[in-house]
């Protein structure tokens, strides 16, 4: 045959089908919209527990709360005091971010050299 008779029922079925692709399109697309203001509401109201969270490839933990025990971990400033308590002599960081200084003891200075040379030392 040359010639194929298109009917009302082939138009009819091939409307419905590029209705069904647009619909099918258009939800995905409101889908991933909804999932990116998701992701930014998250990041929004607790950053620290969006960067945690997909730091450690768990997203799921932004629903529950097992990401907050992580936090007594990844406090910044704690962190920063615990180090420079432990490798600083001669100054002691309070819990209020003001400095103490004291006269450090031969031993500590003799740590904290021999801590320089370790770096200083060519591999």
């Amino acid at each position: 045959r040359i010639f194929q008779v298109i009917t009302d029922d082939d138009l009819y079925k091939a409307d419905e089908h590029l209705t069904q692709e647009i619909l099918c399109y258009a939800g995905y697309t409101f889908l991933a919209v909804l999932f990116f203001i998701f992701l930014i509401a998250c990041f929004v109201f607790d950053p620290r527990a969006f960067v945690i969270a997909f730091g450690t490839g768990s997203p799921c933990c932004l629903l529950s709360p097992c990401i907050t025990s992580l936090y007594k971990y990844t406090d910044p400033s704690q962190l920063i005091q615990a180090s420079s308590n432990k490798y600083v002599p001669g100054i002691i960081v309070e819990d209020d971010g003001s400095l103490k200084s004291y006269e450090p003891s031969p031993e500590e200075l003799e740590y904290l050299f021999e801590l320089i040379n370790e770096f200083m030392e060519p591999t």
